[in-house]
């Protein structure tokens, strides 16, 4: 699950952000709730990035804007399916610039440009979003990243580094 109104500094999160690939291949769905800084972070896009190289199978994904009090309509959740309508990969960032580097380097490689997993998180976001939570959306143009098949991957097989 991603939550991207908190942050977790622990003196293991290196090791545990290796391990990212390890921990996603072992869920059976993946639950974002995402706020208006959401796309914003790299770390959270790389999740999402990570559980598509496993798997291509789309309804294990469930996307949900944090809504205000009220269950009405916030205006944070307004910009929050704003930022999720004009995500850029590139405009993410990281506290250390050279996971911003690493990553980016694994998303181009897996993609080929940014557009295209731009494009790919854009469609995902769109098909996704939980319909209870906003009007329904039109189909995707989700295009998995090369090589990507139902199998779960190694994260050696993903770039990762092991730990």
């Amino acid at each position: 699950m991603s939550v991207s109104s908190h942050r977790v500094f622990t003196p293991q999160v290196a090791e545990s952000l290796a391990c990212l690939p390890i921990f996603l291949a072992g869920c059976e769905s993946l639950l974002v709730l995402g706020g208006p800084v959401y796309t914003s972070r790299l770390w959270c896009i790389m999740e999402i990035f990570t559980f598509l190289s496993i798997t291509t199978d789309l309804s294990r994904v469930t996307i949900v804007p944090l809504k205000g009090r009220g269950g009405r309509r916030s205006a944070a959740e307004l910009d929050t399916l704003s930022a999720f309508s004009r995500f850029s990969v590139e405009q993410a960032t990281c506290t250390l610039d050279t996971d911003r580097e690493n990553i980016l380097s694994v998303i181009q490689s897996s993609y080929g440009t940014y557009d295209d997993f731009d494009r790919a998180v854009r469609g995902l976001f769109a098909e996704r979003l939980d319909p209870n939570a906003v009007p329904s959306r039109s189909a995707s143009s989700y295009r998995a990243p090369s090589g990507a098949d139902a199998s779960r991957r190694t994260a050696s097989e993903l770039g990762w580094p092991m730990v």
